[in-house]
């Protein structure tokens, strides 16, 4: 699927002075600012249930609320896991998760965020990773990868049934998930579907399901990450102090007059301004007057400045991504409490990873994928980390 563009700026500026979304107005003032905001940028729309999107699903809408991961214990160690070379006196381990399929990959990844099952999974489609990358922010179950046509992939069916899942939902409308995909998924369970009308609407859509009234608009954070910089935004799921938003490219190149509401106390921006410029940043109102922007001078170095902002106090595991393959990277985003950096496939880690590394100071560092993903060259230089 190719996501539809957002409103071009007449459509946007007119949006502006139209006013907040009354569905915000309505149901959650707390929400208010974050559904204006959305609204002046075209990055609302409700939670719609699977028929209303067109599809066969019956179940209800996927009510707004405040998802809260369960503490999944400690996570055991893959049989592949070795001790990295120097022994006792190097304490990291690394291991590698040895598959390159990138279903079976986000399958495997979804082990390690819930070893003891969870109450729902996701589907989101692995050919566009929009809708994945944000759906990173839904903490009640793991993020699975699925093709946009056909039959659920067998890694992803076993995954469900392992998980004991209640119901599975699909992120996005029926071009991105279709209705068969999402049945053959669910296997009989309930299922579901977050969508709006485009990516930026979904994109809204799964904040309010994630956020639900808890979502302060008025001193908390949202993040924006760029539909053509998903490379810089490819890591913003283990960012969970707010929502992450996609800011549509027709966002004003000034700030209209008069713009209601807010999105947040904060938003910041995530990427450089090459994705996303200075103009489409600040045409997004902060309440507390706030935008600030979290870049590097490339992917690897953003990840790492990422990384940086959400584990100011290190992490005891660290997941390593392919930074030119990036399905890994954003089905990791349901990873919760654990820091992802991205890396080459070959060559040299950059020097901001391996800084980075060492400041989060792991206990264990875990590859995302086999050697297609992650070269045996870049796990050797992890292996020497001290």
């Amino acid at each position: 699927m190719r996501l539809k563009a957002a409103a071009d700026e007449d459509d946007v500026t007119s949006a502006l002075r139209r006013g907040p979304a009354a569905y915000g107005l309505a149901r959650c003032a707390l929400l208010r600012p974050i559904l204006a905001v959305c609204a002046a940028t075209a990055m609302c729309a409700s939670t719609v249930p699977a028929s209303a999107a067109g599809s066969r699903d019956t179940d209800d809408p996927i009510s707004p609320r405040v998802l809260a991961r369960p503490d999944p214990g400690p996570v055991p160690v893959d049989e592949d896991a070795r001790n990295s070379p120097g022994g006792a006196d190097t304490p990291v381990l690394v291991r590698r998760l040895n598959l390159n399929d990138v279903h079976a990959l986000a399958a495997a990844i979804s082990r390690e965020a819930f070893p003891h099952g969870a109450s729902t999974a996701y589907l989101a489609r692995s050919d566009d990773l929009t809708d994945a990358l944000v759906a990173g922010q839904l903490s009640d179950g793991p993020i699975l990868l699925v093709p946009s046509s056909g039959t659920a992939p067998a890694p992803v069916r076993a995954e469900i049934a392992r998980l004991k899942v209640a119901r599975v939902v699909a992120i996005g409308g029926e071009r991105a998930v279709p209705a068969a995909m999402l049945a053959s998924a669910a296997n009989g369970r309930a299922t579901g579907r977050i969508a709006g009308a485009n990516g930026y609407q979904t994109a809204a859509a799964i904040a309010r399901v994630a956020f639900g009234e808890a979502a302060n608009g008025s001193g908390g954070v949202a993040y924006v990450v760029a539909r053509s910089g998903l490379a810089d935004g490819a890591v913003s799921g283990q960012l969970v102090d707010g929502p992450v938003l996609v800011a549509p490219p027709a966002a004003g190149r000034t700030r209209p007059a008069g713009a209601p509401g807010a999105l947040a106390g904060t938003v910041t921006g995530i990427g450089g301004k090459g994705v996303l410029p200075d103009h489409v940043l600040n045409s997004l109102p902060a309440s507390g007057g706030n935008v600030s922007r979290i870049a590097g001078n490339d992917r690897y170095a953003t990840a790492a400045s990422v990384a940086r902002h959400g584990f100011a106090s290190g992490s005891s595991t660290v997941y390593l991504a392919s930074g030119s393959d990036l399905s890994a990277a954003v089905a990791a985003g349901g990873i919760q409490g654990s820091a992802v950096l991205l890396v080459p496939r070959c060559g040299e880690v950059p020097s901001s990873v391996m800084t980075e590394l060492r400041r989060l100071a792991p206990r264990e560092v875990v590859l995302l994928g086999g050697t297609r993903q992650i070269c045996a060259s870049v796990a050797e230089q992890v292996s020497g980390l001290r």
